[in-house]
């Protein structure tokens, strides 16, 4: 009987010095090679990757499987996961590095926490080593609750809440629960916010941990798919946002009472920042009704920060505005 217990599903499109770098960062993970699995689906890369792949093979355990033809990438993350045959699965871009002993920790942690189907993870987001741009990916609302040294176990509506209005953590370094993860479907609707979509369902069928480190590197640049992100309409990303609202109104979690209660008890510094996701994420009913609501419990009207909202612009020329800022003027810049 086999002992791998995870299978860590890439992928892969051309870069092969990109896989290379996801290989070797997977060969330290705390775990003896025969505990886990690399399964990299290569979607008819221009060059095959196979000749990345050779030299690992006495490190891991890998399968390596090329398409005849081009699929396209949320085909070919389906592909990659449907190599796996291991209780817990990982989905790692090609392009992205998990961090040391990360799925070791990882598998622990959903080991400690009966029920939990997800480990996911805090990631650094650079396009190299300690660029000036580097930012944190993930947020804890009730961060005061975790810890610097164990794992954060979420309030399944602290984690909807979050799923709501931006990407909670990061598929980098995440573990799923393989058969919850079937029960998964959306996700396939988003070409650009499949992750998100894929850690918002995995809280809707059972626990979700979190460990305090950073589990791995999230690579960014110019051949991303998702640079298109903020040269869009962000139709989809607003299409996400109602998708998981009607999934949590279906199973009654009230996210909408939650960021209530979230905007009342932050501080000013942090719920001008919460007010600009809810407000970039959200219809404008359906901000307004959440903002309306917090400023009656406060006795104060609360500011998005910006001088022309303080100054009682209506929210949809706002947007508008906001829209018109991302879209054309900063593609001139």
């Amino acid at each position: 009987m086999s002992r791998a217990k995870v299978t860590v599903c890439i992928p892969a499109y051309d870069k092969p010095d990109f896989l290379r770098d996801a290989l070797t960062s997977l060969c330290d993970q705390g775990l003896a090679r025969d505990e886990y699995v690399v399964a990299i689906a290569d979607d008819a890369s221009p060059t095959p990757l196979q000749p990345v792949v050779s030299p690992f093979e006495d490190r891991l355990q890998v399968v390596y499987d090329r398409s005849a033809a081009n699929i396209g990438h949320i085909a070919n993350f389906e592909r990659a996961a449907s190599l796996a045959r291991t209780p817990y699965i990982s989905f790692l871009s090609h392009d992205d590095l998990v961090a040391p002993g990360q799925l070791s920790r990882a598998l622990s942690a959903m080991a400690a926490n009966d029920g939990a189907v997800l480990a996911a993870s805090l990631v650094l987001c650079q396009r190299y080593p300690g660029a000036i741009d580097t930012n944190l990916q993930g947020t804890f609302l009730r961060g005061s609750a975790a810890s610097f040294v164990a794992p954060y176990l979420w309030n399944q509506t602290e984690w909807m809440a979050l799923s709501l209005t931006t990407t909670p953590l990061s598929m980098v370094g995440s573990v799923f629960h393989a058969a919850t993860f079937q029960k998964c479907a959306h996700w396939r609707q988003f070409p650009l916010w499949h992750d998100r979509l894929m850690l918002a369902e995995m809280g809707l069928h059972g626990g979700v941990v979190s460990l305090p480190w950073i589990g791995g590197h999230y690579r960014v640049g110019s051949w991303q798919l998702s640079g298109k992100l903020w040269t869009t309409d962000l139709k989809e990303f607003l299409g996400g946002s109602e998708l998981i609202l009607r999934l949590c109104e279906e199973r009654s979690i009230a996210v909408l009472d939650y960021w209530v209660d979230q905007l009342c008890q932050a501080q000013p510094d942090e719920r001008i920042a919460y007010l600009h996701l809810l407000n970039r994420a959200l219809s404008n009913e359906r901000f307004d009704d959440i903002k309306q609501r917090a400023e009656q419990r406060l006795g104060t009207r609360l500011h998005l920060g910006g001088r022309l909202d303080r100054l009682g612009v209506p929210r949809p020329l706002l947007r508008m505005l906001r829209q018109f800022d991302r879209v054309v003027i900063r593609r001139q810049k």
